[in-house]
């Protein structure tokens, strides 16, 4: 094998990594004594995901390539390269005596950045579990999360990347930087989601993020039992369809609202309200914005409820549309020459 500078390289391994996508069915704060921050669920779909392969090099550098897509601009190219390579700095730095070799990254898919569907979480991991192959001593998905910097308020990227399926996230305490995962448990293979995501739209992160959280209301105590409430109908009913639809709604509702000060609406956009009219029209209930949107989805029973669906949203202008199912597993891990697994 020769690296890209043509310089020979002993290891012949290349290890490919498979994410999904996650969907963030929002999250509140509860501040009375004893409560928790930052409490939600989310779901694992199996599309749009990440893709990427790695393999060593002969000398010390990282070296990333992308596969061009259409639809994303040279920008958003170029961000997502230094996003990676500096997410490989920060692993790096987490060795003790430092790395000896590169690696050749290559990404042949991957999520769009601040649309809702994860993208930062499951970058962050995919490369995270990449590099982590090659070491003599690998770590395992929450410390990979902790030296990446993800997780710090919701762990339901983190949790899902390696278990996949519906997650609630149990919050932290004041005196806690890091969440746990409540539930994590398969949704029914059957079910399908709508994924409407607006083009040209973008939701907040970054600072902007930061600054949002920082500006929310607390929440009354009538809306928190409520959304506690729900949570625990969640864990009871997760695979009753009727029931499911009917928690998705209620609980994106009110977080929705409690979200409006800083988002400008019980959506973040005019749009999604469209969308989420849309949706209601084919007869679904379990529709919500998935994290800060634009992305907009909806739960169906089977995949013909989810075509019917994806053909009326496809008749509104400057959407894109996608039916996605369930990702009931953690990412897919694949070697060669050796065997393929999930990461550890």
């Amino acid at each position: 094998m020769t690296d890209q500078s043509g310089a020979a390289c002993d290891d012949p391994r290349t290890v490919t990594v498979q994410t999904g996508a996650r969907l963030h069915c929002g999250l509140f704060s509860d501040h009375r004594e004893g409560g928790r921050r930052f409490q939600g669920f989310g779901i694992m779909v199996d599309a749009p995901g990440f893709q990427l392969s790695a393999r060593p090099l002969a000398h010390e550098e990282h070296h990333v390539r992308l596969e061009p897509r259409s639809w994303q601009t040279v920008q958003e190219q170029e961000d997502l390269k230094h996003r990676l390579l500096e997410g490989l700095a920060r692993l790096d730095r987490a060795l003790p005596g430092g790395r000896e070799q590169g690696l050749q990254v290559d990404v042949l898919n991957w999520i769009p950045q601040h649309v809702g569907l994860g993208s930062g979480t499951q970058l962050a991991l995919a490369v995270g579990t990449a590099w982590n192959f090659f070491q003599p001593c690998p770590l395992s998905i929450m410390a990979l999360a902790e030296i990446q910097g993800r997780g710090k308020r919701s762990c339901i990227g983190t949790h899902g990347f390696e278990k996949g399926g519906l997650l609630i996230d149990a919050g932290m305490r004041p005196e806690e930087s890091g969440g746990g995962c409540r539930l994590a448990t398969p949704l029914p293979e059957e079910w399908r989601f709508v994924l409407a995501t607006p083009t040209g739209l973008r939701g907040l992160a970054g600072t902007a993020e930061t600054l949002a959280f920082q500006r929310l209301p607390r929440l009354d105590g009538g809306t928190l039992d409520r959304l506690g409430s729900l949570l625990a109908d969640l864990e009871r009913q997760h695979s009753h369809f009727e029931a499911f639809s009917e928690i998705l709604r209620e609980f994106g509702l009110l977080v929705g609202q409690s979200f409006a000060a800083v988002q400008g609406g019980r959506f973040v956009h005019s749009y999604c309200e469209t969308l989420f009219s849309t949706m209601n029209e084919t007869g679904i209930r379990g529709v919500a914005q998935t994290s800060w949107g634009p992305t907009m989805f909806g739960v169906c029973e089977n995949f013909n409820q989810a075509e019917q669906v994806a053909n009326t949203l496809e008749t509104l202008p400057d959407v894109q549309v996608r039916i996605v199912a369930p990702l009931n597993r953690g990412a897919a891990l694949t070697t060669t020459p050796e065997t393929s697994g999930s990461p550890s």
